[in-house]
């Protein structure tokens, strides 16, 4: 699966990039089963600013352990810059972009963790009472949920 939003993407808490464009890419295991603690993990691997100006989110989920669902998100996402954004466990897990930054939410549902990603990455900037200030909706990536 693979999405393309314009926007503008902030890549950790200190290096701001400046992105037009990103893909998702997504695997859940097939027939999974929990863990050897009777859990299942999700994760989201976004990378930097590509030369397109585009940035790439990988996502996997159902996988038995932690580490499993990182590798798989960062293979997903493709790219040597890619660094895991997001971890889940048990439960349903997005990533929203706005502006010039990114957030994770978590959430029972698919709509929990989108709306707590979008609450998450926080209000467009400026924060104003013009209408031209409002800025643009959030773009969210997934949400996908364990189990599914």
């Amino acid at each position: 699966m693979a999405m393309t939003f314009s926007g503008n993407v902030f890549r950790g808490v200190a290096a701001a990039l400046s992105a037009t464009a990103f893909a998702v890419v997504g695997c859940g295991s097939a027939g999974a089963e929990p863990g050897q603690d009777g859990h299942m993990y999700g994760s989201y691997a976004v990378s930097a600013l590509q030369s397109d100006d585009s940035i790439s989110v990988g996502a996997a989920w159902n996988f038995p352990d932690q580490a499993s669902a990182d590798d798989r998100a960062m293979s997903e996402c493709g790219d040597g810059s890619c660094a895991v954004a997001l971890r889940y466990v048990d439960a349903c897990g997005a990533v929203a972009f706005r502006g010039e930054r990114f957030a994770g939410g978590i959430g029972p549902t698919a709509d929990d963790a989108s709306r707590n990603a979008v609450n998450a990455v926080g209000p467009p900037w400026p924060q104003s009472m013009s209408a031209d200030a409002m800025g643009s909706p959030a773009q969210v990536a997934g949400p996908h949920c364990i189990g599914q």
